[in-house]
């Protein structure tokens, strides 16, 4: 046979064999981006949780228009009185989440530990520091 077609036959039959095996590959379904990888989520055949543990975790935020606090949660606004999985919004204020499920109020906050205070007008607290200016 000639030598050359015979390459070409064996760069056929290689390209044909990599085609082959890519396409199962290709054929899976794109994983979403925003969601954690089945293995820190537990597999499917784990529980879901609750909606109150799933907040827990902090992946929310609130946001205030015009004048009304609501809930962003996955990329949704959610006011008080909706459903968000199992539970129902109680409140929503910039610092914190009311939720009601299973019979039970949960409060989330925002910021954990953080407690917000009236300041005094003329404390020290309110006027800042004055640093020295150095001469170069």
């Amino acid at each position: 046979m000639n030598r050359p077609l015979t390459s070409r036959l064996a760069c056929l039959a290689a390209a044909l064999v990599g085609l082959a095996v890519s396409l199962p590959v290709a054929a899976q379904a794109l994983r979403d981006p925003t969601r954690p990888p089945v293995a820190v989520q537990g597999g499917a055949t784990s529980a879901l949780p609750s909606t109150v543990a799933a907040l827990s975790s902090g992946q929310w935020a609130v946001v205030v228009r015009d004048g009304v606090a609501q809930l962003v949660y996955e990329a949704r606004l959610y006011s008080a009185g909706q459903l968000l999985g199992t539970a129902r919004i109680e409140r929503v204020s910039e610092t914190e989440v009311w939720l009601r499920e299973a019979g039970a109020l949960h409060k989330l906050r925002i910021f954990p530990g953080v407690d917000r205070q009236a300041v005094k007008s003329g404390s020290a607290a309110s006027v800042p520091p004055r640093l020295p200016v150095s001469g170069h």
